[in-house]
């Protein structure tokens, strides 16, 4: 029946994607029989770089020889690269400013590739600021000391050393005041200086001598009063006390101490060498001994008696 044929009459097309492949495929809508199919490779196109860690991504275009097939492309980054990430690049390290006096601080990195927020922390190797310690204090408790540095990089890291220290005597103790010295401390640590108290800071109780008087009897003459001087052996620090009246001169025969040598005064003697005038006082008694031979006796008595008759002049 010439001009029957129908012709064909494709539907629409369908689109297989396999990996980088596209297979487009029509088929007729008279006989399903007759299909037209066409498989191309698509070509890569890049949507997104790669990163430190991403891989690229891109998609796929296909294009086909039959023009009743349309261009047809993959989702945009549905295509990751293999082994494209480019890693993580740290170059630049600052420190971070958290070395102690005995440890290592750290450093850190941002990644040198523009846009990456990736940091690297590693050890800040010989970056330990070892210790600055301040000028030391001394501190004063009886007769120890205590010194004391604080490091300026960590208060919490001070040197402290106690140490017990020496006495040295300044003064001498008296016979009022206990000896005086000071206190001197040397301590095992080289950076501590050696201290000292002030001069006859320190009292060494129980060490004052007191006084030892020496007493010296002055007696009395006949116109100066007699009297005991104390002086201490120490100090020479000295009173006088125990005063006795001036002695009167003694007149030798003037027994009974009238002023003149006479009748009374020998009688008075004679009863003394005989045994009858007992109550005699020490300066008659002087008086008596006429002779200076240290008693009073008929010698004594016989010079008195001729004294009294004008034979004899007793000087």
């Amino acid at each position: 029946d010439p001009g029957s044929k129908l012709g064909h009459d494709y539907g629409t097309p369908t689109y297989v994607w396999n990996g980088d492949q596209c297979t487009a495929t029509r088929v007729c809508s008279h006989d399903d029989s007759h299909i037209e199919t066409e498989t191309v490779k698509g070509i890569y196109v890049k949507d997104t770089d790669a990163t430190c860690e991403e891989n690229e991504k891109g998609h796929y275009e296909a294009t086909f020889t039959n023009p009743a097939f349309a261009k047809q492309s993959t989702a945009k980054n549905s295509v990751e690269v293999p082994e494209t990430k480019i890693g993580h690049s740290f170059t630049n390290y600052v420190s971070d400013n958290n070395a102690t006096c005995t440890a290592d601080g750290t450093k850190t990195a941002h990644c040198d590739h523009a846009g990456c927020e990736e940091t690297d922390t590693i050890a800040d190797v010989d970056s330990k600021l070892g210790h600055n310690y301040d000028k030391p204090t001394y501190k004063w408790n009886g007769d120890e000391c205590t010194a004391t540095m604080v490091c300026l990089n960590d208060s919490s890291h001070p040197v402290i050393e106690t140490a017990t220290a020496v006495y040295v005597k300044d003064t001498n103790a008296t016979c009022t005041e206990n000896e005086k010295g000071h206190y001197e401390v040397t301590f095992q640590n080289g950076a501590f200086e050696q201290q000292f108290t002030e001069k006859n800071s320190v009292e060494k109780q129980g060490t004052k001598l007191g006084h030892n008087y020496v007493s010296v009897v002055t007696p009395p003459t006949e116109t100066e009063r007699g009297y005991t001087t104390h002086t201490c052996s120490h100090c020479h620090d000295s009173y006088v006390d125990s005063y006795t009246d001036p002695i009167p001169a003694v007149t030798y025969g003037d027994i009974n101490g009238d002023g003149a040598i006479d009748a009374f005064d020998y009688r008075m003697l004679k009863a003394f060498v005989l045994g009858t005038f007992k109550d005699v006082t020490n300066e008659q008694k002087e008086a008596m001994d006429v002779n200076h031979d240290g008693c009073a006796d008929a010698f004594d008595y016989q010079m008195v008696k001729a004294h009294v008759l004008g034979t004899y002049v007793i000087q």
